[in-house]
């Protein structure tokens, strides 16, 4: 498996609105802002255990992106009574047992924890970190492998400053599922979907999380031969394999001796824990000092936490609120200007969000918020092409900014990359932008294609053949691999070759929004700001301006993909695909397929 770079967190650690405490602190280190009305000495050890944790399992296995690519906050309240009212909430009731939970979002995760019931709220966060970090890593797993990991890591011990770490201890619930047996056949444990219908309700379902647990000891540290393999494994799943084919192609051959193994390994019941050393440490000592969070800033949090929670009603009256008290709360503006954004809601979104990047300038997650919205405004005006091009410019340095302060921000990235283009950028900046984000989230497909078309515009097209050919088998992904598909043959005519009659090209899917027209392509005017394709059909001729950032223009079987300005030679069949204009010509066109003669769609 590919070992990815990692870097320090972001903790930080607040006292919230109405607790007795009367000292808070915020530490900045890099991922994690720790906040908690917990008392002092409990979030210190939160935030350290936290820091510790992330660096163990960055080293134990290197497979995993370890590095968020949006920040987490982490709400640490000191009892039941501060955790109720942020309970989740399942089928429109609270769900009270549980010590915490896991609450991700493209811009922000939330670990909220009751730091009351002492080690088992910290085991839920390593839990459920890890589970994050898996998901960021693969994408979808099978739920055995993503238990077992979650379960092994979740009991991580460190010691010495975090020098030494402990992992993989046995838990007294798995071993006595485990002595009372007897094991799921290893087929029916792999097929255990993440819903776990098959087991619901039963003993079954503790059996699942035994056993899984049990396998993932095993192949990682039970026998030491088998964790290539295991690797190998995760490595098939990271590439867009299948379950099915990624164990196939690794363990088909012992999959019957894996199965006796494993029996033989819990018969034994002797589940030796890890111990791993590493050369540093990070004591107490090292955790900077921190300032007081203003309550009001600390009220903005945990509305924003119901707004990703499905509270969004309750979540905005609060925020409102918060700003008729005081316009320049910072965060409020940034939470209530995310929550009008998601709604669809632009023009309300669009002023909070301004509000905040001036009010916090060196906050990345402000900045990086504000030019977001400032790009999807200059797309919303693509018609417009001098209001978008200048929009489009201040979104490029807003942006740039919230890069600046947060290099690991994986949105501010992706935004920014297309920016770049939009305005007439260096592309190959374009696609390091975008390689970095990739890396921080390599299971964002879509990351990955928008790599690929940056290599593209920076004429590096073995780099991007190489990118696509893995995403064309993405089975889990149809959408993502119809496009790598259109994409490949664009670059090698590779894609559809072969008899003209009865034959499927890979062309682009539709996404919302736009429409498609058969016809021929006989001119591309230039004369004006943004270049007009003229494209004949059976209904008459149509004009399309270029969709801001340019049209993708894709040719099969070894077409050429390259138009110029004016009469375009033997006008090729082309399915011109476009969007509704606000002004003038009869759309956007957003790509260009070159169809090869006596193809019909």
């Amino acid at each position: 498996m590919a070992r990815l770079r990692c870097a320090a967190l972001t903790l930080a650690w607040f006292v919230l609105p109405g607790s007795a405490a009367a000292e808070w602190t915020e530490l900045h280190t890099a991922n994690f802002r720790v906040i908690g009305d917990a008392p002092a000495r409990t979030i210190r050890e939160t935030a350290l255990r936290l820091e510790q944790f992330r660096s163990v399992l960055s080293r134990v296995s290197p497979d995993l992106a370890s590095v968020s690519p949006v920040p987490t906050v982490v709400l640490v309240f000191a009892n039941a009574r501060t955790f109720a009212p942020y309970q989740p909430v399942y089928e429109g009731r609270r769900v009270a047992d549980v010590a915490g939970y896991f609450q991700p979002s493209d811009t922000v995760n939330y670990i909220v924890m009751n730091a009351g019931v002492g080690d088992a709220a910290v085991r839920l966060v390593f839990h459920e970190y890890t589970h994050f970090l898996t998901l960021n890593t693969f994408g979808g797993t099978p739920a055995w492998f993503a238990e077992g990991l979650a379960q092994l890591y979740e009991t991580v011990e460190m010691y010495e400053g975090g020098r030494v770490a402990i992992v993989g201890a046995a838990l007294a619930d798995h071993l006595q599922r485990l002595q009372e047996g007897p094991l799921l056949p290893l087929e029916r444990l792999m097929r255990v979907t993440e819903s776990l219908s098959v087991l619901h309700g039963g003993r079954g379902q503790g059996q699942f999380y035994s056993q899984s647990w049990a396998l993932l000891h095993y192949l990682l540290l039970g026998n030491r031969e088998r964790t290539p393999q295991l690797r190998a494994y995760a490595d098939g799943l990271k590439r867009g394999d299948t379950p099915d084919a990624a164990f196939a192609a690794v363990f088909s051959a012992d999959a019957s001796a894996i199965e006796q193994e494993l029996a033989g390994y819990v018969q034994q019941f002797r589940f030796t824990a890890g111990r791993f050393t590493f050369d540093d440490a990070l004591t107490a000592e090292r955790l900077p000092a921190g300032r007081r969070l203003p309550d009001a800033e600390a009220e903005a949090y945990l509305a924003d936490l119901l707004a990703r929670s499905g509270r969004t009603d309750e979540a905005r009256t609060r925020l409102r609120a918060l700003l008729d008290a005081d316009p320049d709360n910072a965060r409020a503006a940034l939470s209530l200007g995310w929550l009008e954004r998601r709604d669809s809601r632009l023009d309300v979104a669009l002023p909070l969000l301004e509000r905040a990047a001036s009010l916090a300038p060196d906050d990345a997650l402000a900045q990086g918020a504000f030019g977001a919205a400032l790009y999807e405004l200059a797309v919303r005006n693509a018609s417009d092409r001098s209001t978008a091009d200048a929009i489009l410019r201040r979104a490029h340095a807003v942006l740039t900014q919230a890069v600046t302060l947060d290099p690991r921000s994986a949105p501010a990235l992706v935004a920014l990359s297309y920016a770049e283009v939009a305005v007439g950028g260096d592309d190959a900046r374009a696609a390091d932008l975008m390689r970095d984000a990739v890396a921080l989230a390599p299971s964002r497909l879509e990351y990955r294609l928008g790599l690929a078309e940056a290599l593209l515009r920076a004429g590096r097209r073995d780099e991007a053949s190489e990118l696509l050919r893995p995403l064309v088998t993405r089975t889990t992904s149809p959408d993502i691999a119809a496009q790598a598909a259109a994409m490949l043959a664009a670059i090698d005519g590779s894609a559809g070759a072969g008899p003209a009659t009865g034959r499927r090209l890979a062309l682009r899917l539709l996404q919302d929004g736009e429409r498609r027209v058969l016809g021929r392509l006989t001119r591309m005017d230039c004369a004006g700001r943004v270049p007009r394709f003229h494209v004949e059909t059976d209904a008459g001729v149509l004009r399309f301006d270029e969709v801001l950032g340019g049209a993708q223009l894709i040719a099969y079987e070894r077409q050429s993909a390259q138009v110029a300005c004016g009469a375009v030679p033997r006008a090729p069949r082309v399915l011109a695909t476009f969007r509704a204009s606000a002004s003038g010509g009869d759309g956007l066109v957003v790509a260009i397929e070159m169809l090869p003669e006596g193809y019909e769609p």
